[in-house]
């Protein structure tokens, strides 16, 4: 039997009827995507950043940026035994971490995993509180693969690099029994904040080869949309390095991290139809179901949560009860 794994997904706009509104060309009020308090590595003058990205190409900010998040939950959810929540569902997580034996991984909506994270997790050969693996992560600099400690990484996609913190982006899987609690679960819900709660609190951590996690930083993340200040062509060299660095990390990857490689030939071709300036007719097969009636500038269906209990079980019960939810199959 697998080991279940919970994915909390950080708080995130609702990229998909942002899409909607704006391509229906109505008002889109800033506070439904801007942060209501300071986050680290966001730019300022986010508005008007992205007002500019909007103004530069044929497929506006929001849309990009619900293709990506699309890509990213089509993954998790092939996940064997997962189950996926939101930040704004911990008292959920926390009722699935009291009744079940699983792992809960936090995750942005550009993040990407192995299908067979929980089998690495049942491999685990001690009973710690934070399982740690190495992490992949690309953006507009050369790929690269973040690793801690003296592990050797089942295989090193690009240039080796040191942890910032004890945790990194999506790299950390922490034990249910140390997030049976809201209050547990806000402290770990960032990578710089349980790197912090876990020293202070001791975890043992357990340091495992498997590369079973994965970041993409496009042009259109926080950190990158500096470069559509000034000229018109500022963001050229952005587009240029991005689409590059993804020709050679494809042929850096292995057949057998198909879970990556598929995700990620789609990003990029995305962010070459942004860039050519093409319209939202030649990204209607990225967006897939979502985006049925492009055409009509409509954006078919809400937002939907998925998830694979396991039947009859007790978490099965407790996910029964949260609105939107659908099983898979």
């Amino acid at each position: 039997m697998t080991a279940a794994v919970v994915f909390v997904r950080r708080q995130s706009p609702d990229w998909q009827s942002l899409s909607r509104d704006y391509r229906q060309g109505l008002a889109i009020d800033p506070s439904r995507y801007v942060p209501d308090h300071p986050v680290p590595g966001f730019p300022d003058r986010l508005v008007s950043l992205i007002g500019e990205w909007n103004r530069r190409f044929s497929i506006d900010f929001f849309t990009f940026r619900h293709a990506v998040a699309m890509l990213s939950r089509r993954n998790i959810s092939a996940i064997p035994d997962a189950r996926m929540l939101t930040l704004d569902q911990l008292s959920i997580v926390a009722q699935c971490a009291s009744v079940e034996r699983c792992y809960v991984y936090f995750h942005d909506d550009d993040d990407f995993f192995a299908p067979h994270l929980p089998e690495v997790i049942r491999a685990a050969k001690t009973d710690a509180d934070s399982i740690v693996t190495p992490l992949f992560r690309l953006g507009s600099e050369r790929h690269s693969t973040f690793v801690t400690g003296d592990i050797t990484p089942d295989f090193q996609w690009g240039e080796r690099k040191p942890h910032d913190f004890r945790y990194q982006t999506n790299n950390y899987g922490i034990a249910a029994r140390r997030c049976t609690t809201i209050a547990e679960l806000s402290a770990l819900k960032d990578h710089v904040l349980a790197s912090r709660y876990a020293d202070e609190h001791g975890f043992r951590d357990e340091l495992l080869p498997s590369v079973i996690s994965a970041t993409v930083k496009t042009p259109a993340s926080a950190s990158m949309l500096h470069v559509f200040r000034g000229r018109r062509s500022s963001h050229r060299a952005a587009f240029d390095a991005f689409l590059a660095s993804c020709r050679h990390a494809a042929e850096d990857l292995p057949s057998t991290y198909n879970w990556l490689s598929e995700p990620l030939g789609k990003i990029h071709r995305l962010v070459e139809h942004v860039y050519r300036g093409d319209g939202y007719v030649a990204i209607h097969d990225l967006l897939g179901e979502d985006h049925a009636d492009l055409s009509a500038g409509s954006l078919a269906g809400g937002a939907r949560r998925e998830t694979v209990p396991a039947q009859g079980s007790i978490v099965a019960r407790i996910l029964s009860a949260v609105p939107n939810w659908r099983r898979r199959g």
